[in-house]
């Protein structure tokens, strides 16, 4: 049991590194050597001049995915690109969620709506 856990946790921490290297070279950046607090560089999961990237993967995200997922089916039919956005109860914050690549054609957008701000 002892060997199999060491086995499961090995490749739950190769898993994250991996997927937190390839958000790194998404953005030209590189992965945090260290996790968390124990980093010299930064408490971020990427290290990059301008933008904090924390990188979460897990089952907890699954309602998210699955309502990312309904949004997306129905921007596709209509030739849109998906943009699902999280306004948190008791907060003035609006959160996107989009795939990385769309985040330009957002901006973009945003861009030439003002900002995103009305009025």
């Amino acid at each position: 049991m002892g060997i199999t856990k060491n086995v499961e946790e090995n490749l739950t921490s190769k898993t994250w590194k991996n997927i937190e290297s390839k958000v790194a070279k998404m953005f030209e950046a590189t992965r945090t050597p260290l996790s968390g607090g124990s980093s010299k560089h930064t408490r971020a999961d990427v290290i990059h001049e301008v933008l904090f990237i924390e990188v979460k993967h897990g089952v907890a995200y699954e309602w998210i995915l699955g309502t990312f997922l309904e949004v997306e089916e129905l921007a596709k039919r209509e030739g849109k690109k998906p943009l699902l956005v999280l306004h948190p109860k008791g907060t003035s914050k609006y959160l996107g969620l989009a795939e990385l690549k769309d985040f330009g054609i957002i901006g973009k957008e945003m861009e030439n709506n003002n900002n995103g701000q009305s009025g």
